[in-house]
């Protein structure tokens, strides 16, 4: 039963954070409510029980818009963001910790608390950023390594690294397909039912060349470079592995992180809503 429960578990948050089209998250959906419905799975986990998880996937499947990772595919800077609900990824942060707000509170004291956990935030990203800016990344060999965040390296080394485990085929002077058919990173597929149940899906990428003003630009379909801010492992396999710093994100400088995070214009609009609207009335 255990081992059903994690394999259901691992089904439904793949569809949060692995599909990437409606299509593949129509197909998850699917072939989990006909596992569910399997005598098998039936038998192991009651009839009761599975039918238990299928409403739980019907209400998840309401909320797709904000739970599906198709939706989130090219949200700018959204990189392990696991909801596109500002409300919901703000859940934790204003209901938890030393600064936590309630419905009891009356509307003075719950401005301040919202104010000072911003602030408290505001500070401890300021302080990694200086522990980061004098760290020297002794673990990588790029030659970002030295302008970079380490989580911003470490990314960078990853997909420059997986890469090689790519096919790529030009399709003319601006697109090129590129595409990896075999089974990686997935530990189940030696485990035996139910994991063999799973499902995975073939993709192909395809990245389009294109230029502005003299400057060359890539796009790729897995839409990695628009929520983290650093060349997927596609368009390094297209460019042979070349990295420069201008491919980039500016948040993941370290220079950034050090001189700019804490002045962020939203934390100032965040201050100045709360002190003119709310701390008048």
């Amino acid at each position: 039963m255990y081992i059903l429960g994690k394999c259901i578990f691992t089904w439904l948050s793949r569809q949060c954070s692995e599909v990437e089209t409606k299509e593949e998250y129509n197909q998850s959906f699917y072939n989990l409510k006909a596992f569910l419905t399997n005598w098998r799975t039936c038998r192991d986990l009651s009839q009761a029980c599975c039918q238990a998880v299928v409403e739980l996937q019907e209400n998840l499947r309401s909320k797709e818009s904000k739970l599906g990772n198709h939706f989130r595919l090219f949200l700018r800077n959204c990189m392990d963001a696991m909801t596109t609900s500002p409300v919901e990824s703000c859940n934790h942060s204003v209901k938890h910790g030393s600064f936590a707000v309630h419905s009891n509170m009356n509307l003075d004291m719950t401005c301040a608390k919202i104010l000072d956990g911003a602030n408290m935030r505001i500070q401890r990203r300021r302080n990694l950023a200086e522990v980061e800016m004098a760290k020297f990344n002794h673990a990588s060999r790029g030659i970002t390594k030295d302008v970079l965040i380490t989580k911003g390296q470490r990314l960078v080394d990853q997909e420059h690294d997986n890469r090689l485990k790519y096919c790529c085929v030009q399709l003319n002077a601006e697109s090129f397909i590129v595409w990896n058919f075999e089974k990686e990173n997935l530990g189940e597929t030696n485990q035996g039912w139910p994991w063999t149940e799973l499902p995975r899906f073939h993709r192909v990428r395809k990245l389009v060349l294109h230029s502005h003003l003299g400057k060359h630009f890539i796009k790729c379909s897995c839409g990695f470079r628009e929520r983290v801010g650093i060349p997927c492992r596609h368009m390094l396999c297209v460019l042979d592995g070349a990295v420069e710093i201008s491919m980039m994100d500016v948040r993941l400088w370290e220079a950034f992180h050090k001189h700019y995070r804490e002045k962020s214009i939203l934390v100032r609009l965040l201050q100045y809503i709360i002190f003119t609207f709310i701390g008048n009335h």
